[in-house]
């Protein structure tokens, strides 16, 4: 699936029972993010939701950065802006129920079968 609204969509007419959903998906890019804040919470009204993305340190130490020149300054508040749009999104998945999952990439599938083991350990689904 392509579209959060499909698989949205298949899940409400497909599982009818609770479960545990992964999303693997790229919170850093604002469009998809605002489309997850959209039709994630559908998702969530039923099922234990997590969403898996990678971390992007670049973004961060950018953001995080000192600028000295008119080009560096762009890149600072450009990216602090992504930084502070990324964070809302995250923020109001989080109130609607969503575990976030952000890793580097050479620990995703670890913090991934954490996440599952703490869920499934409380008996969240």
């Amino acid at each position: 699936y392509t579209s959060h609204l499909a698989i949205a969509s298949a899940l409400r007419a497909v599982q009818k029972r609770r479960s545990l959903v992964f999303l693997f998906t790229d919170i850093n890019d604002v469009q998809l993010a605002s489309d997850l804040v959209k039709t994630v919470p559908l998702i969530a009204q039923q099922h234990a939701v997590v969403i898996v993305s990678l971390r992007d340190p670049l973004l961060r130490k950018t953001a995080e950065g000192a600028a000295d020149t008119p080009e560096e300054v762009t890149r600072v508040i450009a990216a602090r802006e992504l930084c502070d749009e990324r964070d809302a999104r995250v923020k109001e998945l989080q109130r609607h129920g969503v575990r976030i999952v952000e890793s580097a990439g050479d620990r995703l599938s670890i913090a991934a079968v954490n996440a599952y083991l703490d869920l499934t350990g409380r008996q969240a689904v």
